[in-house]
Formats: structure tokens, C-alpha cells, sequence
């Protein structure tokens, strides 16, 4: 059989060809912002906006000068660069305003004519390998003929072997379905031999049921009379016990009168006591009405559920003041309400940075939409509030801060000679035109510490 496989190396070689980037019409150019020295992997220009906008492509430094460098453009971010150094040919340094541009230039032509040429090898290659091919496939063909036609004599030979051994086959054939024919009558004779004998087990069977049908209706007969028997004897038992359950129930009549009579005494006597201890309270409500109206019992002064009392400032002590709740949920004290104010206050942990929600604990809920002062209980931030409900409010933590950004100097170069006469040397320079951006702005930064919050909300319905 032919070998393919060096055709198909050949088709490989020619398919891998040197790299070749799409040009870009009119070449715009730009210039370098800052000096770009040989070991630089990244610059900055003017406008990328006008270059190739997808990487990798080649970029021409000082298209305008006599000596260029061509380097790799690998990837762009704004205006910075990222280039791949010695790409072709020499690695300079380079001053700022240096032009640059997508051009055509001599990377792109030697990767031309290095394709250019390695195509015409490839057809000249592969023309070669064709007619090489065509050679071996005729070879190959008239091999093949050459192996039909012995395979062909082959078969012929083995067809009358088969046409043989098939005639013998036929013949033990006939032989085996004589033999059969023979069982099977034989077969037939044992099977009606073996009917007869059933038939008459079954008849003899049949006389036993018979017989055994008729000793099962005497069984039965015999059952039914001694049922009966024991039907009349559970009757006389039942009525026996209906007569033993009438006097049981009427014992128990009249055991359930005599508790009901009790019941009723003992329903008088605790009318009467009550009636007694309604006396009692009215006497005790009457004692209390004729006490002095600033009259507070020393008992309900500085405890729970009682009064506060003043210290000599004539303030409220801190130890009787209602502790503040925690987080979410708790809290709210209850500080001061009357018929148009409602004050109430807590504490609740900050539950991360950025917005956050707040839900006044409990089912508290305002008749309408409170004012809210909150303040950070151990800290120098400051709490936002936005979005006040009848139920809550949305919060932020913040910390002040100041933002700068430092201004940038734009330049352009110029050239100063080194000597007095025309033909002494040029050396460039920078020089700022300039000065743009720069800007400071006073902000704060969110937090999400667990930081702890207080707040007070007063709703007056008066307004």
C-alpha cells in the first residue's frame, strides 16, 4: 500500500508560514510621552486612540528619522503600551515627542517574502509528491489485479468444496429425519397408552369426591343442630343480665341525686364568701380615695415598675435609667410620651459597610415618619439616615477623608545646537507648555466594623 505520510508532512511545512500583521490605512501617527530607554517595556503616548485597536501589531519609533525601531505592541491600556522589545532589528533609546506609527517597514516585507518563498518550495514540494504518488498508485493498482486474480481462483476452489460437502449434508439429512419420523410414532403410542391410564384415575377420583360430598353434608347437619343449641342458651344468659343491670341503674340514679345535693350546698357557701370579700374590697377602695393625691408609697420609689427619684442636682440618678437595647430586634426604650410626642431610643450593631437597613425593634411602628438622630457610641465616624419609615431607617457609617490627585505637566520638545556654526549637532529638550488635572475633594469612607450605633427618634403629630 502507498505511503501518504510525507505528503502530509509537506502539507504542514507550508502551513507554517511567518506571521503576518494587517496594515493600517494612511498610518496615523503620534508621539511619546517621556523618554523611552533600551530596557523599557512600556510607553505612553499622545492618542493610542489612533493606532490598531487589537494587539499584537508592529509600531515604528521615529518614523521621521533616519534610524526607526520596530517593536511589539502586545497590549493597550489608555495610553500606555506594552511592547516586546528587539522585535526586529535594534533596541534605542528614545526622548519624548518621538513619532510613531503602524507602518509598513522591514519586518513586515522579510515576513513576505520568507511566506512568498516558502509557498512557491511548498507547491514545487508537493508537485513532486504528487507525481511520486501517482507512480505508486499505479504500482499499487496493478498489485491489487495481480491479488484479485489469484483470490479469485481461490474462491472458485472453495465453491465446489462447498457444492461437496453440501451434497453430503443432504444426504445425513434424510437419514436423521427418517430416525425422527420413527421416534415420533413412537412417541404417539406411549402418550394414548398414558391417556388411557388418566381417564381412569380421574374416573375413580370422581366416585371418592361423591362420597366425600355426602359425609360432608352430615357434618354439617350435626353442626347446625348444636349452633342452634347454643343460640337458645345465650338468649336465657343476656335476658339474666338485662334484669342484673336495671337494678344497677337505679342505684346509680339515686347515688347521682344525692351528689348533685351536695354540690348545691357547697355552691351557697362560696356565693356567700364572695359576697363577703366584694365588702372587703369596696372598704379597702374607699380607704384608698381618701388618701392624699401627691401621696406615692416609699416602696415604689428606685424600683422596677415604680418611680424615679432626684439626687440633689434634681435629675433623674444614671442607675434609674432604662439600660439601652442591643442589636436588631431589642431596644426602644419608651423615654417620654405624651399626647403629641412620642420619644423613644436604642442601640443596634452596624451590620456591614455601605447602606444598611434598620427595623425599629419588636412590632414598634411610629403613627408617622419619625425624626431620627443617631451617633457612633465609641468612635469619631458619623452615622448617615436616609429613607425614615413609620418602622425604620437606612443607615451608613462613615469616617471623613480627603481625596488628591496630583496634576500633570504636558510638554513638547525643542532643539538647542551644540555649537555656533550650522553643522554642529542638535540635542532635544523638553519643555512644559502646560499644567492640567489636579483636583482635592473632601469624602468619607464606609465601614463595616461592628461598631455601635445609638439612636433617638421623636415623632410629634402636632405639626
Amino acid at each position: 500500500m502507498f505511503n501518504y505520510s510525507p505528503i502530509r508532512e509537506e502539507a504542514d511545512n507550508i502551513r507554517d508560514l511567518s506571521i503576518m500583521y494587517p496594515p493600517q490605512k494612511d498610518s496615523p501617527s503620534t508621539v511619546t510621552v517621556g523618554e523611552i530607554t533600551p530596557s523599557d517595556t512600556t510607553v505612553v503616548v499622545q492618542s493610542a486612540a489612533i493606532l490598531p485597536q487589537e494587539p499584537p501589531f508592529p509600531l515604528t519609533l521615529g518614523v521621521d528619522k533616519g534610524v526607526t525601531e520596530t517593536v511589539l505592541v502586545t497590549a493597550i491600556n489608555g495610553n500606555e503600551l506594552t511592547i516586546q522589545r528587539g522585535y526586529y532589528g535594534q533596541t534605542l533609546t528614545w526622548i519624548a515627542g518621538t513619532k510613531v506609527a503602524r507602518v509598513l517597514n522591514a519586518a513586515d516585507i522579510a515576513a513576505l517574502q520568507e511566506n512568498v518563498t516558502a509557498v512557491s518550495q511548498g507547491v514545487t514540494d508537493e508537485q513532486e509528491r504528487a507525481q511520486q504518488a501517482e507512480q505508486g498508485l499505479a504500482a499499487s493498482i496493478a498489485a491489487e489485479e495481480t491479488r484479485a486474480t489469484c483470490r479469485e481462483d481461490e474462491l472458485q476452489g472453495l465453491v465446489e468444496t462447498e457444492a461437496t460437502r453440501a451434497t453430503g449434508v443432504e444426504a445425513a439429512l434424510g437419514q436423521a429425519i427418517a430416525a425422527e419420523k420413527t421416534r415420533v410414532e413412537g412417541v404417539e403410542a406411549t402418550l394414548g397408552q398414558a391417556i388411557a391410564a388418566e381417564k381412569s384415575r380421574a374416573e375413580g377420583a370422581e366416585s371418592a369426591l361423591g362420597e366425600g360430598i355426602q359425609s360432608l353434608t352430615s357434618d354439617l347437619a350435626t353442626e347446625t343442630g348444636a349452633r342452634q343449641a347454643a343460640d337458645a342458651e345465650l338468649l336465657d344468659a343476656i335476658s339474666t343480665e338485662a334484669d342484673r343491670a336495671g337494678g344497677v341503674e337505679a342505684a346509680l340514679g339515686h347515688a347521682l341525686a344525692a351528689e348533685q345535693s351536695r354540690a348545691e350546698g357547697a355552691e351557697s357557701a362560696i356565693d356567700g364568701r364572695l359576697s363577703s370579700a366584694e365588702g372587703g374590697i369596696a372598704a379597702l377602695g374607699q380607704a384608698v380615695s381618701e388618701l392624699p393625691e401627691a401621696f406615692i408609697p416609699q416602696s415604689q420609689k428606685g424600683v422596677p415598675s415604680g418611680v424615679a427619684t432626684l439626687n440633689p442636682q434634681g435629675i433623674v440618678p444614671e442607675s434609674q435609667l432604662p439600660p439601652l437595647g442591643g442589636g436588631e430586634g431589642s431596644g426602644g426604650v419608651l423615654f417620654s410620651q405624651n399626647d403629641n410626642v412620642t420619644i423613644r431610643a436604642g442601640e443596634f450593631t452596624n451590620a456591614g459597610s455601605g447602606w444598611q437597613s434598620f427595623s425599629f425593634p419588636g412590632d414598634m411602628e411610629f403613627d408617622g415618619i419619625p425624626t431620627i438622630y443617631a451617633k457612633l457610641k465609641e468612635a469619631d465616624g458619623f452615622v448617615q439616615i436616609r429613607n425614615v419609615t413609620a418602622r425604620g431607617f437606612e443607615y451608613q457609617v462613615r469616617f471623613p477623608g480627603v481625596s488628591y490627585s496630583a496634576p500633570s505637566a504636558n510638554t513638547s520638545s525643542y532643539y538647542t545646537a551644540d555649537g555656533a556654526d550650522q553643522a554642529s549637532a542638535h540635542t532635544a529638550r523638553s519643555l512644559v507648555t502646560s499644567i492640567s488635572g489636579g483636583s482635592t475633594a473632601y469624602a468619607g469612607t464606609t465601614t463595616a466594623s461592628a461598631l455601635v450605633i445609638s439612636w433617638i427618634a421623636v415623632y410629634d403629630d402636632s405639626y
